[in-house]
């Protein structure tokens, strides 16, 4: 035989011998998993698993079982060599020294590995390796485990058939709630920990937070209702029923099961959610208006905010007001501040501000206020009170400050602050949804409006508020005549008229930029602006003063007096009106309705404990937030609990507690009637003829009355 074929069998002879070795490692894992199987289910014998649970189990205790076996037994299958001179010691090492010649080859002269491999090829012809290897050992301790095994399971009657068995009857049952678990996750920006619930009877969360609800039940269906929408639990093996949905009001969650032979009993649970308040924020330092001779000054500026959750900004920002008239231009800007944190809820922060940076001349004014936002994601800011401050012209009084709606912007409104936001807003027109550039042309509009009624009310407000159609020929149609016969101070000479005349003109401009600021049409708007301000400019050039004083004492109409014969007097008579029904008192009236007739059953009817979860859920939707209606709710599930257990005498207290609390709401509700009074003539009467009565009773009893 050639030296590669004395090779090649000895080889052979080696893989056979690492194969025998690893089939032994397995069957040994296999006995010792299912040893560990049965020593678990032993463990479960009052609360067997079921059927997926025992394979699953089984499964991979025999894998954990041959892994754990085959790892230890590496080693000695690397060695296959010295496990067969073990056990065939006539082998006198030709095993391991051809083995040593096959790992490291070249390190011996080639005539002397073909005279090792020759002699370890004919020594290892004689043997077998079943003999050398006998599996019998393994293949018993793997007969015993699974019998063991077999008969634990034979013995809990967890068989196939007999989970089948139940798994039918089951099917066929009525549906329970065996358990509801809650999770309330707060949003991320609260930094709140989850809150875990088990049967809650009321959920408490933050709006916005994430309620994960977990339910055991025997129910193939478990529907979850809300105030908002109807939704079916996902199923998720083993009974258990997954589903979540954001806290965003205050309500309730009910959830109901269900299989084929019907519904289940409906838990309610109240559900109460805690807003996200708005932070609040404070100038304390001024806290003033301020005057100042000059520009060349340093405000000191305390602020302070707080929120109930976190603050994320807060900042200081300011609008310079410059020129006069009509001529005014507004620059905006923000002051760095300094602020100390405590914690997250409360922050004070503080800046000496120079005023001389903004180059304040005399007659302009700065309007600042504190700006404040927290974590919320697109929460709003919030603003602190306005104040300003004023460089004093000279020979003149200060400003007496700005009376300005505290939803628009802070700073005084007038028809070249239109413009300036008119144009802003074209500006950004490319950046904005179409919706909110309409939105915001039409807060234009109004604030347009709101100037063009300070002129109207100038002018002794009898101009139409309608726009024309040609605005250009109707400003050259006013009469002055007419205007000069209405008005005995315009005698003083035609350049009040002439003043008069632009103001009109600027007023009827106003009201077309109107239109089309509600129009969406916002270019044509900012010309009428425009041209508006150029009338404003020219009304105001004339030295008079063009308000308008009363002409003539006000006359009486006697056509409008109470006069003419008594005889055509009669009474007025007006129908009645009748009291609407509230839709809160009608719901209400409803449920104490359906408690009285809960009282009425003297034990736990079919369908009692149904009806009582319904009745709790009708007053939750009445006012999901009020406590009285929550208090009674509870009242009312508890109710159903107890029917649930059978339990009529807690039921009846716990009605009873939500019949007076429905009695207490019905009562607050209702207006009560006013009482009859009488007259004091018919008191008098009453009076003696009582007295009468009890003297001619005493009489007839002698003397006794």
């Amino acid at each position: 035989m050639s030296a590669n074929a004395d090779v090649t069998q000895f080889r052979s002879f080696l893989d056979r011998v690492v194969n025998r070795l690893g089939a032994i490692a397995a069957t040994e894992g296999a006995a010792g998993g299912c040893v560990l199987a049965t020593a678990v289910l032993l463990l479960r014998w009052a609360a067997p698993f079921s059927i997926a649970v025992t394979a699953a189990l089984v499964l991979l205790s025999v894998m954990t079982g041959v892994a754990v076996r085959y790892f230890m037994l590496a080693e000695q299958r690397r060695q296959a060599a010295l496990a067969v001179e073990r056990v065939a010691p006539g082998c006198h090492n030709l095993v391991v020294a051809a083995d040593e010649i096959l790992l490291y080859p070249g390190r011996v002269r080639e005539s002397v590995a073909s005279l090792v491999f020759r002699q370890a090829a004919a020594a290892v012809r004689a043997l077998d390796v079943g003999e050398l290897f006998p599996v019998t050992r393994a293949l018993t301790w793997l007969t015993g485990s699974v019998a063991a095994l077999v008969l634990v399971l034979v013995v809990q009657n967890t068989g196939v058939a007999s989970q089948l068995a139940r798994i039918g009857s089951s099917a066929n049952a009525v549906p329970v709630l065996s358990r509801v678990d809650i999770v309330v996750e707060a949003p991320a920006y609260a930094a709140r920990a989850a809150q875990g619930l088990r049967d809650p009877s009321r959920i408490e969360a933050l709006v916005g937070s994430k309620v994960s609800i977990t339910v055991k039940s025997n129910a193939s269906i478990v529907v979850i209702e809300t105030l908002e929408k109807k939704d079916t639990l996902s199923a998720t093996g083993n009974d258990t029923f997954t589903g979540t949905l954001v806290a965003n009001a205050d309500g309730f969650v009910a959830i109901e099961p269900s299989n084929a032979s019907g519904k289940g009993t409906r838990k309610l649970i109240g559900l109460s959610v805690t807003p996200d308040h708005a932070p609040r924020v404070r100038l304390t330092a001024p806290g003033r208006d301020m005057i100042y001779p000059d520009g060349n000054r340093s405000l000191g500026v305390t602020t302070e905010a707080d929120d109930d959750i976190g603050l994320g900004s807060l900042k200081l920002r300011y609008t310079k007001v410059s020129g006069s008239g009509e001529r005014f231009t507004f620059t905006e800007g923000e002051v760095p501040l300094q602020v100390s944190r405590n914690k997250d809820v409360r922050w004070k922060a503080q800046t000496e501000w120079n005023l001389a940076s903004l180059q304040l001349e005399p007659g302009d004014m700065v309007v600042y206020r504190a700006v404040a936002t927290d974590k919320r994601p697109g929460s709003p800011p919030i603003e602190s009170d306005t104040y300003i401050a004023e460089i004093r012209l000279i020979g003149s009084d200060a400003a007496a400050g700005f009376a300005v709606d505290p939803d628009q912007e802070r700073y005084a409104l007038s028809q070249q602050m239109i413009i300036v936001k008119t144009e802003r807003l074209l500006a950004k027109r490319a950046t904005i949804t179409a919706r909110a550039f309409a939105e915001e042309a039409a807060d234009i509009a109004v604030e347009q409006r709101r100037v063009r009624a300070e002129f109207v009310f100038m002018m002794g407000g009898e101009l139409e508020d309608a726009p024309v159609a040609d605005a250009e020929a109707d400003m050259m149609t006013l009469n002055e005549t007419a205007e000069a016969e209405g008005e005995a101070d315009i005698l003083d000479g035609r350049g009040m008229n002439r003043g008069r005349l632009a103001l009109v003109r600027a007023i009827r401009h106003m009201s077309n930029a109107v239109t089309l600021l509600n129009a969406t049409d916002v270019l044509p708007a900012l010309a009428r602006e425009k041209t508006a301000l150029k009338e404003l400019e020219q009304a105001f050039a004339h030295t008079r003063i063009i308000l308008r004083a009363l002409t003539q004492a006000e006359k009486l109409d006697l056509s409008r007096r109470m006069t003419g014969p008594l005889i055509e007097a009669g009474r007025d008579v007006h129908p009645v009106p009748l009291a609407e029904n509230s839709t809160r008192v009608v719901a209400l009236r409803g449920v104490l309705a359906g408690v009285a007739e809960l009282l009425r059953t003297t034990k736990a009817e079919p369908g009692a404990t149904q009806r009582a979860s319904e009745l709790a859920e009708r007053v939750l939707r009445v006012d999901p937030s009020a406590k009285p209606l929550q208090e009674i709710a509870s009242r009312l599930n508890e109710a159903a609990a107890a029917y649930g257990q059978s339990n009529g005498r807690d039921a009846g207290r716990a009605l009873q507690s939500a019949a007076v609390g429905l009695t207490a709401m019905l009562r607050a509700e209702l207006v009560t009637a006013p009482t009859l009074t009488r007259a004091f003539g018919t008191e008098r009467l009453d009076g003696a003829f009582t007295d009468a009565l009890r003297a001619a009773r005493g009489s007839n009893n002698g003397g006794k009355p």
